[in-house]
């Protein structure tokens, strides 16, 4: 599977009215429970968004399909702080080795 990094807030979206926090995902993924006072609403959320992610040495992952519908998937890499983001991207622009590489 090939491995890309996007920055997201700390909130995964569900749809365009509702979002489900990671760590209710990752908690839901890891230990197979939902945070307290959690309404069957939410449950229902978390179990939803929870069928396309995946934690891998405690990084939340989403997987997605190609946009061609082959059987290829994606994982994007869900960045959770400021400080994460702020990495990610001085490492893809800052350095040396950084850029496009001659592609347009």
């Amino acid at each position: 599977m090939e491995k890309s990094v996007v920055t997201k807030s700390a909130e995964l979206p569900l749809s365009s009215s509702a979002t489900v926090d990671a760590d209710a995902v990752v908690l839901y993924l890891t230990e197979a429970r939902y945070p307290s006072e959690s309404s069957d609403i939410l449950k229902r959320a978390i179990r939803r968004k929870a069928a396309v992610c995946v934690v891998r040495d405690g990084v939340l992952y989403v997987q997605k399909k190609k946009k061609d519908n082959s059987v290829n998937i994606f994982e994007l890499r869900f960045v959770r702080t400021r400080e994460e983001q702020v990495k990610i991207l001085a490492a893809c622009h800052l350095d040396p080795t950084a850029g496009h590489m001659g592609e347009k």
